[in-house]
């Protein structure tokens, strides 16, 4: 593979061409961190859905994929992200909407990528037995504790802030990318050929 890129629906396309190069950098990276805030924010929204919908799933995998919807929706708000994070000032209204976001919030920062024991709770507990020396002490037992955040108006709240965040964002970048695309029309013909054709050099992983 040469790592150009086959886009179908554009049964007219003559090419699919990288932006033009003289394009202002923010511009490009905005449109391109809003494409990644769309992207994690479709697989939250339909992860939420699955949740709501499909409740026979095992516990391991309704949590498995409760934990990640969280994280990919929180990575879209991240400002130690490389990513200009999205404001939750401009996409949701004071009340409710601020409030559920709050929670996911810390629950993402404090229950799921860390744990500052606001959402567990755990005890060690010794097991006594009979009176020999072998077995006056049996056993070390752990038992843990965690507060049930997968919960049904979690996930309905939780699938809202995720709808409401992706229509933002697509509404915007629709709105960014209608500017790149005046900007284009203004080039030549010629020059829009010329345009080197896109290309995607997959992430160095181990780099």
């Amino acid at each position: 593979m040469d790592g150009a890129i086959q886009v179908d629906g554009y049964p007219d396309a003559v090419k699919i061409a990288a932006l033009p190069p003289d394009l202002p950098a923010d511009a490009s990276k905005r449109l391109a961190d809003l494409a990644a805030h769309i992207q994690d924010l479709v697989f939250a929204s339909r992860a939420a859905a699955r949740l709501i919908n499909e409740g026979g799933d095992p516990p391991l995998v309704r949590d498995a994929l409760w934990r990640s919807a969280v994280v990919a929706f929180w990575r879209c708000f991240d400002k130690t992200s490389k990513r200009s994070p999205l404001d939750p000032a401009e996409i949701y209204g004071d009340g409710l909407p601020r409030e559920a976001h709050e929670f996911v919030r810390k629950l993402r920062n404090k229950g799921i990528a860390h744990d500052d024991r606001i959402f567990t709770s755990y005890v060690l507990g010794a097991v006594i037995g009979p009176d020999t020396e072998e077995r006056k002490v049996i056993e070390i037992l752990f038992h843990g504790l965690q507060a049930q955040a997968l919960t049904s108006p979690m996930l309905v709240n939780f699938k809202l802030l995720t709808e409401e965040a992706l229509t933002w964002a697509d509404t915007e970048f629709q709105s960014q990318a209608s500017q790149v695309v005046v900007r284009m029309r203004s080039m030549s013909y010629e020059q829009l050929l010329a345009l080197p054709a896109l290309s995607i050099t997959p992430p160095q992983v181990l780099a």
